[in-house]
């Protein structure tokens, strides 16, 4: 069906379907389709975007883990608590190359590739 989407997250604000128009929902999934934005029960959220409801429930857990990793970040203020973030991140399943891309900090560059740093951990990641 549709193939210009991103899932945004679940919220339990938004009670009705914006595809069938039911009401009285748990909470609904925000869907970027196309530049806009839908809120979607399970049922009209799986069908829309042609993917399982497990699969969107996956992918937005994975989000909210994510926010929560950057919030983490944001206030770690020490390199203690630096190496707790990045330790609880990959415990977690955030992939280390993605956790060092978003978060880290590049030491020096090469013909190859780039040296990161986080929390004195070093990456070096292909160009």
């Amino acid at each position: 069906m549709t193939t210009d989407f991103k899932i945004i997250g679940f919220t339990d604000k938004v009670n009705e379907c914006d595809c069938c128009n039911k009401t009285e929902l748990k909470g609904t999934y925000c869907i970027l389709i196309d530049g806009n934005e839908y809120y979607y029960g399970s049922t009209c959220a799986s069908n829309t975007i042609n993917i399982s409801t497990d699969e969107i429930k996956k992918q937005v857990k994975k989000i909210d883990l994510e926010k929560n990793i950057s919030i983490l970040v944001e206030n770690a203020n020490s390199e203690y608590s630096k190496k707790n973030v990045l330790k609880l991140a990959l415990k977690k399943g955030i992939n280390k190359i993605e956790f060092f891309l978003k978060y880290g900090v590049i030491e020096m560059e090469s013909d190859y590739g780039y040296f990161y740093q986080y929390a004195n951990e070093n990456i070096f990641i292909d160009k």
